[in-house]
């Protein structure tokens, strides 16, 4: 359905944040093949080939990863999509939150604006927020 599209969405690229500041890896083959959904989350595998972010092509490989990402759900019709660049800047944008938790849920309102992080925290649950905001979700990642 288009709304488990965006709950994907989402996490996804929380997910790919979480892996670059809190773990320093970069997955390097990131895409709708390496992403398990079960129960209303999504869990990134094969992370056997991921790198570490100061590789000399980590910064190559995140983009691809971003690339993969956006094509994927762009295929799922999801409206006002972010481009890659655009996810590449959200994954790397660092706040203090980043460095301090390992903890996905806590990292939902990093590198977004002030109106941003209200809705977040108006929000119980990232399927509420999916559900409230679903027309504004390229909002999510951009600053």
């Amino acid at each position: 359905s288009r709304s488990k599209d965006i709950k994907c969405y989402v996490q996804v690229g929380l997910m790919m944040r979480a892996m670059f500041h809190s773990c320093s890896l970069i997955h390097a083959d990131l895409s709708e093949y390496n992403i398990l959904y079960h129960e209303s989350r999504c869990y990134i595998i094969d992370v056997g080939q991921a790198v570490l972010k100061d590789h000399e092509k980590a910064m190559e490989f995140l983009l691809r990863d971003c690339v993969n990402i956006i094509s994927f759900f762009g295929k799922k019709e999801i409206e006002n999509l972010v481009s890659p660049n655009e996810l590449l800047n959200f994954v790397l944008a660092k706040t203090d939150s980043d460095s301090t938790s390992g903890n996905i849920e806590n990292m939902n309102v990093s590198a977004l604006s002030s109106t941003q992080v209200k809705a977040w925290e108006h929000a119980k649950t990232l399927g509420e927020w999916s559900h409230k905001y679903r027309g504004n979700i390229t909002q999510l990642f951009r600053n």
